[in-house]
C-alpha cells in the first residue's frame, strides 16, 4: 500500500498515472507518469510506502489480484478485482485479459462495483479516459445502481431546497445521505456552492466531531430557527448561528470567503473531502458544473431530490422535482426511510 506525497491534488475531471518505474514507462509510452512506485527518474514524484496498512511491495498478479484506494481514514474509496480474486466487495471480478492489454473502466464515470464496469483494452492509453456511454440496453439500465463496499462510507447530496416559497436564503437547506456501510467522520468535509477555489461564493466545513452513520441522513439549514418554524424540527447543522443546540458550520476560507446563497436561476452544491477533492456535486438551472444538461429548475417551494437516494450516475437523471420536500428522509422506491 502506497501513499501519495504531501500536497498532491487531483483536480476535477483530471487523471493521474502511477507507474511502477518512470523510466520503463517512458520507453513504452514516450512520456513520464505523474508518480512512480520505485524511484528511477528524479523529476517524477515517488509514492511512499504506507506501512501502517502493509509492508510489502505492489506487484500486481497476472492470474488475479485487486487494486484499491483508501481515503484519509483508511476507508476503501474504490476497488477493482480481476481473474481469480475473491475480494468480497467486488464480485464478479473482471475477466483476465491477454498480455499487453489493460483493464479499463468504461465509461470512466460509471461505478457499480462489479466486473461489468470494466472492459478488455487491447490498446492501453494511460492518461486518457473514455466517457462515451454505450447504447443503453435493458441490462445496462439495471447496472447503474451502486453497491458500495460495506466497510466504506459513500457521501451523496440527496435533496436541495434552493428556491423556498419565500425565495429567501434563510429558508434554504441541503440534505446529504451516507449510502455506504460505515460511519463517515465529517470533520474534514466541506459543503457549499463555490465550485472554484478562490471564488466569491461560499464553502463551509463541518465542526469537530461531526459524523454521519451508515444509511443516515443529515440536514444543513441556513438558519435553524427558520427551519423549525417551517418543518417543526431542527436541522442537524446550521450555516448561521441562531440556536444554541444546533451545531454551526464554519467558513472554509482556504477555498472561498463568501456566503452559501443558492441561486434560483442556477447554481451548484458540492461536497469536498479532506484533500479538497469533490466527493459529490449537483447543479441546476443555468449551471452545468456538475453535469450537462443540469437538473431542470423547479417552482418555488419545490426541492430537487435524488431518487432513488442510492443511485449516482452523475447525470440529471438521478434527480426529480419534489413538490413536497421532506428534509431528513430519503426514498429508494416509494417509501421513506429516516
Amino acid at each position: 500500500m502506497l501513499i501519495f506525497p504531501s500536497g498532491e491534488i487531483l483536480n476535477p475531471g483530471s487523471v493521474v498515472v502511477i507507474a511502477n518505474r518512470a523510466d520503463t514507462f517512458y520507453i513504452n509510452y514516450s512520456f513520464y507518469p505523474d508518480f512512480e512506485m520505485v524511484s528511477s527518474v528524479s523529476s517524477v514524484p515517488v509514492m511512499i510506502k504506507y506501512s501502517q496498512w502493509s509492508t510489502g511491495n505492489v506487484n500486481l498478479s497476472d492470474s488475479g489480484d485487486e487494486v484499491l484506494i483508501l481515503d484519509g481514514y483508511d476507508n476503501i474509496v474504490d476497488v477493482v478485482a480481476w481473474g481469480t480474486s475473491k475480494f468480497e466487495e467486488f464480485q464478479p471480478p473482471v475477466s483476465n485479459v491477454p498480455y499487453g492489454h489493460s483493464v479499463e473502466r468504461f465509461p470512466a464515470d460509471c461505478d457499480t462495483n462489479g466486473g461489468s464496469d470494466w472492459r478488455d483494452q487491447p490498446n492501453p492509453d494511460p492518461g486518457v479516459v473514455d466517457l462515451t456511454w454505450p447504447t443503453p440496453t435493458p441490462t445496462m439500465s439495471a447496472s447503474i445502481t451502486p453497491d458500495p463496499p460495506p466497510e466504506s462510507g459513500v457521501l451523496l447530496i440527496s435533496e436541495v431546497m434552493y428556491i423556498p416559497l419565500e425565495v429567501e436564503p434563510d429558508h434554504e437547506w441541503i440534505e446529504i445521505y451516507n449510502a455506504g456501510g460505515a460511519s463517515i467522520d465529517l470533520t474534514q468535509f466541506k459543503i457549499g456552492d463555490e465550485e472554484t477555489q478562490g471564488g466569491g461564493e461560499g464553502m463551509l466545513q463541518f465542526p469537530s466531531g461531526a459524523s454521519n452513520g451508515p444509511g443516515k441522513v443529515i440536514v444543513i439549514a441556513n438558519q435553524a430557527t427558520v427551519f423549525w418554524a417551517i418543518y417543526g424540527s431542527y436541522p442537524d447543522y446550521e450555516m448561521i448561528d441562531t440556536h444554541p443546540d444546533v451545531p454551526v458550520m464554519f467558513a472554509y476560507l482556504h477555498w472561498a470567503d463568501g456566503l452559501v446563497n443558492l441561486g434560483n436561476a442556477g447554481d451548484e452544491v458540492l461536497i469536498l473531502d479532506l484533500q479538497d477533492s469533490i466527493v459529490d456535486a449537483v447543479s441546476w438551472g443555468n449551471s452545468d458544473f456538475a453535469f450537462d444538461p443540469p437538473v431542470p429548475s423547479v417552482m418555488p417551494g419545490h426541492s430537487i431530490e435524488r431518487f432513488p437516494a442510492d443511485v449516482d450516475t452523475d447525470t440529471n437523471a438521478d434527480w426529480v422535482d419534489q413538490p413536497s420536500p421532506n428534509p431528513g428522509a430519503v426514498r429508494f422506491t416509494h417509501h421513506y426511510y429516516q
